[in-house]
């Protein structure tokens, strides 16, 4: 305890028989003796049980016995143990606390400091408080961290141009610890590359992002291209931590070659008019074949629809159709079915057909002809 105490003793002497010691006033001697008492009054210190990251807080109390208030304001010292605490300094900040005169408490508020600092799952810190004219107390405190290493990569997929560049970013989740981290990359295909060979990320320069370059390789194929980036991160307390890949896709810029995938409608006769479907054509016209005949008569071209008229001259039955664009590429050839014969051919006059007779004119001649005029086309041989 930490109160003065008293003490009283008793002189009585035993009886020994002799008789100057039987005197009256002799025998009621009381010696009191007072003892000081060297110990202190008790500060009483109360912790919060824990403290979370990034912005949690708890208030620090501290007591003294109710005969013990200070005479004058009483600064308390709150200093860290380290033999006790997992937690630096670093990891917290306190108000100043003091118990002011003829009061018997005092109270701070601790505060997390929000570190970026992957310190595990928690840390603990034992505080001690001390006082003039009081004895010290301590508590202990638990600091709930939230921080994970990580890697941010962003995007995770991305496409690029042959011959261009698309770039993507990388960036670290916490403070390295024990050094700076390098980020490295390896690619599935020589359709990419990639600049710079590595990223350095120091306890400076960690929370920037930084970036990587992708650029997609030149080739004469008409597909396009797909390749992965791996990524790997040494150094610091990084070495544990997996980095996303990133999946590219290289576009390819040559034009492939004319594919037809349709002609309306089947089954006509030469000298008429069809469309032909299919990609590739190109915006500038080309030519167009059924079998060994040209097509002559082209109405319309676009890169995915052509409209023509079968050759005239072109026989019944089932040809190969193909399209050639003006870059000189040639398609599949592509069967059609050719019904029939035009008696009326394109190329042997606007006004006769190739017998010389006159070619009738749509909507007839308005009356006075004769009746072979008003024949319809191919009657009577």
């Amino acid at each position: 305890d930490y109160a003065d105490e008293t003490a009283n003793i008793d002189n009585k002497p035993r009886s020994t028989g002799d008789p100057k010691y039987n005197r009256p006033d002799d025998l009621k001697k009381v010696v009191t003796v007072n003892i000081i008492d060297d110990d202190l009054p008790p500060l009483t210190l109360s912790c919060p049980p824990s403290v979370s990251e990034p912005s949690g807080t708890g208030t620090i109390s501290v007591g003294v016995p109710s005969d013990h208030a200070p005479g004058s304001d009483a600064t308390v010292t709150l200093s860290r143990v380290s033999a006790s605490s997992t937690a630096s300094t670093s990891d917290y900040t306190v108000e100043a606390l003091k118990i002011k005169k003829n009061k018997t408490s005092g109270s701070a508020t601790l505060s997390v400091t929000d570190d970026k600092i992957d310190e595990g799952t928690s840390e603990s810190l034992t505080l001690r408080a001390s006082a003039s004219d009081y004895g010290p107390d301590t508590c202990t405190i638990t600091l709930n961290d939230d921080d994970t290493r990580g890697v941010t990569v962003d995007p995770t997929s991305l496409a690029v141009d042959e011959g261009g560049t698309a770039t993507y970013s990388v960036e670290l989740k916490t403070q390295p610890e024990g050094g700076s981290v390098t980020v490295s990359h390896s690619e599935s295909s020589t359709k990419i590359s990639v600049s710079p060979s590595s990223l350095t990320f120091t306890s400076g320069n960690w929370s920037t992002s930084q970036s990587f370059t992708v650029s997609g390789e030149e080739d004469s194929g008409h597909a396009n291209e797909s390749a992965t980036i791996t990524h790997s991160a040494t150094g610091g307390d990084y070495g544990s931590v997996t980095v996303p890949d990133v999946s590219v896709t290289v576009d390819d810029d040559e034009v492939g070659p004319p594919g037809i995938t349709s002609i309306r409608p089947p089954l006509q006769p030469p000298d008429t008019e069809v469309t032909i479907s299919g990609s590739n054509f190109g915006s500038s016209e080309g030519s167009v074949s059924f079998g060994s005949n040209s097509v002559t008569d082209i109405t319309s071209w676009s890169d995915t629809s052509i409209v023509c008229f079968i050759p005239a001259f072109a026989s019944a039955g089932t040809v190969k159709v193909k399209v050639t664009t003006s870059g000189n590429q040639t398609s599949s050839g592509y069967d059609y079915t050719i019904t029939g014969q035009s008696p009326y051919r394109r190329g042997c006059g606007q006004e006769e057909d190739c017998t010389g007779e006159e070619k009738p004119q749509k909507g007839g001649s308005g009356g006075g002809g004769s009746e072979e005029s008003e024949d319809p086309p191919g009657g009577g041989g």
